[in-house]
């Protein structure tokens, strides 16, 4: 039975990522960066990806990208030319059919990806982070935590991610602090202060700022034992 927290979270972030669809839906946008959330476009969901994967991500390690959505983080992987293992799942069953719908229909175009480059080795699921089996070299989450993750389910979230992972996790956050926060961020948005989540994270902690994101901070957990 699904524990009535995490069913809270994943409704209302369904809720929200089924507004997103129903507002975006037949626009040029429908599989765009700002159909799931990111108001701020594709050059900086690019930075966002740059940093995650500097985290340490090399040429045939394997990724499981929590939150996938509509599998951005794949076409970038892609347009970089970065051969890994991608798993991607998440909780919202539209996102996952739709990056089926773009890995399988070679009609597609994927948000200006040549079409040899779309999906090559991908895999989608839907399903939560609690339920997924076996483990990876990284984990990867971006804009996870933004919508109807409080700290204490967000905490929770990552250290299950963690246990995933063989050699680290990657993820990023919302800033409390940036300047324009209050004109910038709706109100339905969870944001963080850096250093106050780091205070309740074990193992090789890392923030990382500024890379020309407003807003944003990216946390790196690099394991020091992989068995573990």
């Amino acid at each position: 039975m699904k524990h009535f927290k995490n069913y809270l979270i994943e409704s209302t972030r369904e809720k929200y990522y089924e507004e997103q669809h129903q507002e975006w839906k037949d626009t040029p946008h429908q599989n765009s960066p700002i159909a799931v959330g990111w108001l701020d476009g594709r050059q900086n969901q690019t930075k966002r990806f740059e940093t995650l994967l500097d985290i340490g991500v090399q040429e045939g390690d394997s990724i499981l990208d929590l939150g996938c959505g509509l599998g951005h983080l794949s076409e970038h992987l892609e347009k970089i030319n970065l051969n890994v293992d991608y798993t991607g799942i998440d909780t919202n069953k539209w996102a996952i059919e739709q990056a089926h719908e773009f890995k399988e229909n070679t009609n597609t175009p994927m948000l200006g990806v040549p079409k040899a480059y779309q999906f090559r080795e991908a895999t989608y699921i839907h399903t939560t982070i609690f339920e997924i089996c076996g483990r990876y070299d990284w984990g990867i989450a971006s804009g996870v935590f933004n919508v109807g993750f409080p700290k204490l389910e967000m905490l929770e979230t990552i250290n299950e991610l963690l246990s995933k992972a063989k050699k680290g996790v990657a993820f990023n956050l919302l800033n409390h602090a940036d300047s324009n926060f209050d004109k910038d961020i709706p109100m339905e948005y969870e944001i963080y202060a850096p250093e106050e989540i780091v205070s309740h994270l074990k193992g090789d902690v890392s923030i990382v700022e500024n890379y020309g994101v407003e807003n944003d901070f990216t946390i790196y957990i690099r394991k020091i034992d992989e068995n573990i």
